[in-house]
């Protein structure tokens, strides 16, 4: 009997190692299956922004801004002043609209496009404050769209189910006070 529990210990051994091994596997699956949702929501979002900022180039950013402004709950002057202190695109400053209102007062659209500005991808941006991908990107697609003039939102433009930056669209001001957080 003594002899039989070290190969029973072995075989428990064994068992523990292939399991082990099978999940770390299932665990590198699902990491590898994450970064690939993470690089095609940031490939969709820089496509949805160029798309805009086609648009702008070709009609003109008053005209882009109009549209958006009623999707991301502001005023066209406002989006337009916003974009000139960011020194960003339009197409840029559209996405980070997005994800300040999806991540409910968290962040700032400034914040959001200096993290661009410093080399991060939408998709990994998105990812760090926990949101859908898939929201996030058909929230991109829906301003792209309305930029070109073919939004279908609801009241205002405003898709339903849509939450709005608030405060966190604000831009800050030229003496640097920052943005508030929604409420």
């Amino acid at each position: 009997m003594i002899r039989k529990h070290p190969i029973a210990a072995l075989a428990v051994a064994g068992l523990l190692v292939a399991t082990s091994a099978l999940a770390a596997g299932d665990a590198a699956k699902s990491d590898a299956a994450k970064s690939k949702a993470v690089a095609s929501a940031t490939k969709k979002m820089d496509d949805a922004a160029k798309d805009v900022d086609k648009v702008a180039a070709a009609k003109g950013d008053e005209e882009v801004a109009e549209r958006l402004a009623k999707l991301l709950n502001t005023t066209p002057d406002a989006l337009i002043a916003e974009r000139k202190q960011l020194d960003c695109s339009g197409g840029a400053l559209a996405n980070a609209h997005i994800l300040a209102a999806r991540a409910g007062g968290s962040t700032t659209v400034a914040q959001l496009v200096q993290e661009h500005k410093d080399g991060q991808g939408w998709g990994e941006i998105a990812k760090g404050l926990n949101l859908k991908m898939g929201q996030v990107v058909s929230d991109a697609r829906q301003d792209s769209r309305a930029a070109a003039g073919e939004g279908k939102g609801g009241t205002n433009g405003k898709s339903a189910g849509r939450p709005s930056a608030g405060n966190a669209s604000r831009p800050t001001s030229a003496m640097g006070g920052g943005h508030g957080h929604g409420h």
